[in-house]
């Protein structure tokens, strides 16, 4: 084979393998990784929870960011980015998904050491299901403007949600940078 035929052929036969391995695991998905620091069992509940479809994630680091892709079908579905910003309390690190079309899947949380009453304060008002749907060309990302889209801070939990919401912003700043660089 040409070095031309295996540079074209090798990342057919990467998701073939993929594929087929998703086939034998039944209907559960599946983690690839080949770095040093492999998906963890909370990454990959949240990966679950923000591509449900997909059959398998890899992990990957841009600049210090760590990002994870979803592959269904023989093809990405859609890319996720873990962004850590402090609260009142800690560290809060989430993980937003994004698919290929640009819709926002969701922000999940992978950890958190957020003091408990606000943290209590942002499931309550269901502030992490308001960026499902956010439509990446809908929005100012370098203004950080939802525009058309409600989503503020919590009353009473205000850090708290803007480390979520400056960890949206962070993915979503990620998410144009990959889809710039893929075209």
């Amino acid at each position: 084979m040409t070095k031309l035929g295996k540079i074209f052929f090798a990342p057919y036969f990467f998701l073939f393998i993929l594929e087929i391995s998703a086939f034998f695991s039944a209907d559960k998905a599946f983690a690839v990784d080949f770095s040093e620091n492999p998906i963890s069992d909370k990454e990959l509940n949240c990966l679950q929870n923000l591509f449900p479809s997909s059959v398998s994630f890899s992990k990957a680091l841009l600049d210090t960011t760590v990002y994870f892709t979803a592959i269904e079908s023989y093809s990405v579905s859609g890319y996720a980015f873990v962004g850590e910003n402090r609260g009142i309390g800690g560290p809060i690190i989430t993980m937003t998904g994004f698919d290929v079309n640009g819709f926002c899947t969701g922000v999940q949380v992978v950890s958190h050491e957020e003091t408990p009453q606000y943290f209590a304060l942002l499931e309550k008002k269901n502030f992490f299901g308001e960026f499902s749907g956010v439509n990446i060309d809908s929005i100012d990302v370098p203004g950080k403007n939802f525009m058309n889209y409600s989503i503020d801070a919590v009353t009473g939990a205000t850090i708290s949600s803007e480390a979520v919401l400056e960890n949206f912003w962070e993915g979503a700043q990620l998410f144009l940078f990959l889809k710039r660089e893929n075209k």
